[in-house]
């Protein structure tokens, strides 16, 4: 069962959940991306911006803030993922225990923060067959491994 788990964890960490934040960051005007309407209507306000696409090749292309959403690994499923394979490791011997460390240790999950099972991640518990799947799994190693 260890074996199947390790598998499983290796398959959600190829193609784990991400959630998305906002990130602002300063850009180029010659080097910028697709502009929000916000963002567009800020840069046109600006002196500088302004006096660059009156006369580019006189001046140095200012620096204008772009706000853009960046998936993120710390999603909160992937938070208990951790959790949970932490508890597992607690109750495993030796080999099995090293295995599942060293799996753990290339994964991303280790640059996360374990955390319980909350809303956010009992969604995708109940919407994602991997992720669901290895929570059961995870139950039924705890169950069999703590008696």
């Amino acid at each position: 069962m260890i074996d199947a788990y390790i598998q499983l964890l290796k398959e959600i960490a190829a193609n784990p959940r991400t959630v998305e934040r906002p990130v602002a960051e300063e850009v180029s005007l010659l080097q910028i991306g697709n502009l929000s309407h916000n963002d567009l209507k800020t840069a046109l306000r600006r002196v500088d911006v302004l006096h660059y696409l009156h006369a580019p090749r006189f001046r140095r292309p200012p620096e204008i803030t772009q706000h853009r959403m960046v998936p993120l690994l710390d999603h909160p499923v992937n938070r208990y993922v951790l959790w949970r394979t932490q508890q597992i490791l607690r109750l495993l011997k030796t080999p099995e225990q090293e295995r599942l460390q060293q799996t753990l240790k290339r994964t991303f999950f280790v640059q996360l923060r374990p955390e319980p099972l909350q809303n956010a991640s009992l969604l995708v518990l109940m919407n994602d067959p991997h992720y669901a799947k290895l929570h059961r799994m995870g139950l039924d190693i705890i169950q069999e491994y703590s008696t």
